[in-house]
């Protein structure tokens, strides 16, 4: 049986579909995967052992259909799409841009979400097998139910505690480079992502500099600052000088060496975020802190991930997402929460 998985963007909501790809890679009925992603995310897909043939392209275009070269780039790789034959593909993403790569791509069955959950109600005119998810469950086992109720497999669920990334010599050379730096020779050696796409998803910086505070204070600990944008990394070197004995930050770095990088560290530290997403795939600890979405949905699964959730003082009831998340003036369900309560609450955790 060969798969085609269509999941374009974006990074964190891709990374939460591998726990599905795993399972479809460890189907003995299962010879070829294949992925349709968007070019932004080559460094990842082409890293992932699971993963046989990526098909990608810069979905952006679409968002400008209109022109003339972008109707054709688009025609050009729907068509090389087109050389392959699947028995099934998955719409994982649930929108109108996966509808478009899975009506236009060969296979006899085409799985997607129902009408009631997909993302853009359209998506379902091109799929052939819909399927309801539990919206309450975690993210990524929603993706995986999708797969497996399409197998009608009603086994226990087995989920692998990492997911293995491809390093070139060079990325090797890179990620020992960085881990070997004097300055994180300690006891626990933490990977700080302090950024998300998103402002109210952000402790202020205050808080994260006396939470980190708190535990220079207590523990042996060193400090790894990774970023992404240009505010991150702002936050990230005003951080690092004031644990300059103690904490490094790094150039902008590619997901292969980041998830290297995170197998070298006792801990990730991360807002909800890609960089929480991506430690769900590797052999490490991971704190997740969350305000304007739900912890249980989207942090990473298992005992040796924690999350704090903050609460939202207008009383505003969601399943994933708040709905005023982006035009929320205060944040406040993030802003306003206590680093002394961080810090208790991954204490607590540590010592067990």
């Amino acid at each position: 049986m060969k798969v085609l998985i269509v999941k374009a963007s974006s990074l964190g909501d891709i990374i939460q579909t591998l726990v599905a790809v795993d399972y479809l890679k460890n189907r003995k009925d299962v010879l070829g995967i294949d992925w349709a992603i968007d070019e932004s995310y080559r460094d990842l897909i082409n890293s992932l052992e699971i993963i046989d043939n990526a098909h990608i392209f810069n979905f952006k275009k679409l968002k400008r259909i209109y022109k003339l070269k972008n109707i054709i780039d688009f025609f050009k790789f729907i068509k090389k799409l087109r050389k392959n034959k699947y028995d099934v593909v998955f719409d994982l993403q649930g929108n109108i841009k996966s509808a478009l790569v899975t009506f236009l791509s060969k296979a006899k069955d085409k799985v997607g979400f129902s009408k009631k959950h997909a993302r853009e109600k359209l998506n379902v005119l091109s799929t052939n097998i819909h399927f309801d998810v539990k919206k309450d469950i975690n993210i990524r086992l929603q993706y995986l139910s999708i797969v497996k109720r399409y197998f009608k497999d009603i086994s226990a669920i087995k989920l692998s505690k990492s997911i293995n990334l491809k390093l070139n010599e060079i990325e090797k050379n890179k990620v020992d480079s960085i881990s070997n730096n004097k300055k994180l020779n300690s006891d626990l050696k933490i990977m700080i992502c302090p950024g998300s796409r998103w402002e109210n998803k952000m402790l202020s910086l205050n808080t994260l500099k006396h939470f980190l505070n708190l535990l220079n204070e207590n523990l042996n600990v060193s400090f790894l600052f990774v970023w992404g944008s240009e505010i991150e990394k702002q936050i990230s070197s005003n951080l690092n000088k004031i644990f300059i004995n103690n904490s490094i930050i790094i150039d902008k770095i590619n997901i292969p060496i980041w998830h290297g990088l995170m197998n070298k560290m006792d801990l990730v530290v991360a807002m909800d975020s890609a960089s929480l997403h991506l430690s769900s795939i590797a052999d490490v600890k991971s704190y997740g802190i969350f305000g304007p979405t739900l912890a249980n949905v989207l942090k990473p699964i298992g005992s040796d991930h924690l999350a704090y959730q903050g609460i939202c003082p207008y009383n505003y009831k969601f399943q994933q997402f708040c709905p005023i998340l982006r035009s929320c003036n205060t944040g406040a369900c993030i802003k306003q929460i206590k680093y002394r309560d961080l810090y208790n609450n991954l204490i607590n955790f540590l010592k067990k």
